[in-house]
């Protein structure tokens, strides 16, 4: 490995606009890359361990109460095939479908805002939605293109075009610092070494770049992960960056057990999943022993956090092991683990089979699709229209067979939680997605 000497002794002082109104103070000391590969800042705090194979659960068991849905309204301008990415504000969802290559924008009621649609390699247009963010800095809607190296921003208020910020460089994943700084997540396969100084080897990194004349970047921090399991393997996780619960920036990544946080003192691991007896031997990422590795993943034994969200009171996250996926919550209040993997995924018309697309302080949000929630609307009611025909009254002969029908499926629905079929009603299969938003009630689990 080439050694490089980078004389950076910056501090950024960034204004973070939330409820806390915290200043945040950044500072990497860089004049040795070797000495900082493996280690971005001393006295690192104990990670909590959270126990990934706890006692299961069914679903209904957690997601039986605090629901609410937010049909996305279906317009010909507004309709849409699938929500690939998606950014919650203070007052709007924002929504990208790579299958059109556009960007919608509803309301929190679920009411159509306004779409941007500017396929192209013209100045103002994007080629491909990497990712997309929220500046609440600047007020605009930011578009990665990593096959133009720019992140295209967008008014929030009317989506029309505002500038260019011109990188140079692909990313996986980004967020706003204040007015002109970002937060850069990074692969080693993806970042121009003569241009920018990237020493082969050092993994995934988190970098503060700094926006300069004629809408360039300046990279004025590199911080690195202690990430010594993936030193071999770098295939990238699904999800990268997502905001802690904290004031910090939470990173996940393939093959590694350790969940990464990013605050004013640098990167240090806030949680490990503890797989048990399933977690792979970190010697064979250690000595690149690719073909245990790959015997090890075909057989699905090679377990991480595909998914990870954090909450106010709890952890959630998704792990492919065994080749199938493994739900997990740990609630912070009660020190204590949940964990769905055979469960009813009747719950919710099958939205939780998926990870859920975001999060806000207290809630989980899922999307479920109207096709599936009318079709188990349809299956649930024709099975009690039977059973109520086949009683013949006899069960309930005070009520009509209409009433009938109608105390059965209201108590169908009370007690498996199973609130959105009264939804399903009023919906259309070929509508717009539905946003589920979930607060699990643990509280539930503890009573029985």
């Amino acid at each position: 490995m080439r050694k490089l000497t980078i004389l950076l002794f910056l501090y950024s002082v960034l204004s973070c606009q939330s409820d806390k109104k915290e200043i945040l103070i950044y500072h990497a000391d860089l004049n040795s890359l070797e000495l900082n590969k493996y280690k971005d800042i001393d006295n690192i705090p104990a990670p909590i361990v959270v126990n990934t194979t706890p006692t299961k659960i069914k679903s209904q068991d957690i997601f039986k109460k605090n629901i609410r849905f937010t049909p996305l309204e279906t317009t010909d301008e507004s309709l849409f095939g699938k929500i690939d990415e998606f950014v919650l504000t203070d007052s709007r969802y924002i929504v990208a479908d790579r299958s059109t290559n556009s960007i919608l924008v509803f309301f929190h009621d679920g009411k159509f805002d306004f779409k941007i649609d500017r396929s192209g390699g013209g100045p103002e247009e994007y080629r491909s939605i990497k990712y997309i963010g929220f500046n609440e800095f600047k007020n605009t809607i930011e578009v990665l293109d990593n096959t133009r190296g720019i992140i295209q921003r967008y008014d929030a208020n009317t989506g029309f075009y505002q500038s260019t910020l011109k990188l140079g460089f692909l990313l996986k994943a980004f967020t706003p610092l204040d007015e002109n700084k970002y937060l850069l997540f990074i692969g080693p396969y993806l970042f121009n070494e003569e241009r920018y100084g990237q020493v082969d080897g050092l993994n995934h990194q988190l970098l503060i770049a700094e926006e300069v004349k004629d809408n360039g970047v300046k990279i004025i921090s590199q911080h690195i992960p202690n990430t010594p399991n993936t030193a071999f393997l770098n295939f990238g996780a699904r999800q990268n960056l997502t905001n802690g619960s904290d004031n910090d920036f939470l990173i996940n990544m393939v093959f590694n057990d350790t969940i990464y946080s990013f605050n004013q003192n640098g990167v240090f691991p806030k949680y490990v999943m503890d797989y048990g007896k399933e977690s792979p031997n970190k010697d064979i990422f250690q000595k690149g022993e690719l073909g245990k590795i790959r015997d090890r993943h075909k057989k699905g034994l090679l377990p991480y956090p595909d998914t990870f969200r954090e909450t106010i009171d709890y952890t959630y996250s998704v792990t492919p092991i065994y080749n199938t996926f493994t739900h997990t919550f740990y609630s912070k209040k009660i020190h204590k683990a949940f964990s769905l993997q055979k469960s009813d995924f009747r719950q919710l018309a099958g939205a939780i089979v998926n990870p859920p697309i975001g999060n806000d302080n207290t809630f989980l949000i899922y999307v479920m699709e109207p096709k599936d929630a009318v079709e188990e609307y349809l299956r649930v009611t024709e099975g009690i229209h039977k059973a109520v025909i086949a009683d013949n009254g006899k069960s309930r002969p005070e009520l009509s067979l209409d009433e009938q029908y109608e105390f059965y499926l209201n108590s169908y629905i009370q007690e498996n939680g199973f609130n959105y079929l009264d939804l399903a009603k009023s919906l259309d299969p070929d509508d717009n997605p539905v946003l589920v938003f979930v607060e699990p009630d643990f509280n539930n689990i503890n009573d029985q």
